[in-house]
């Protein structure tokens, strides 16, 4: 059993210093990253434009979009 003990100690050991060069590893590649082009549309397709996709209104600006939602009536239960 104290073998067992031992055995099972070292092991965790063994793994959570692994894990951590694991985690230096990935981070040193995170660093060292270079941001990819930007992609390439084709020539018969025009891009979106979500400029607006975001537009915060300016502070007692608010106005709801579009029409506003009919009214719920919650129906009554019925009487047994």
């Amino acid at each position: 059993m104290n073998g067992l003990v031992k055995v099972l100690g070292l092991s965790m050991v063994v793994l959570i210093v692994g894990g951590c060069s694991l985690a230096e590893e990935r981070r040193q590649a995170y660093l060292q990253a270079q941001p990819l082009p930007a992609m390439q549309m084709p020539a018969h397709l025009a891009p979106a434009n979500h400029s607006n996709a975001f537009m915060l209104p300016q502070v007692g600006e608010f106005t709801p979009p579009g029409d506003t939602p009919p009214a719920y009536e919650v129906p009554a239960a019925d009487a047994p």
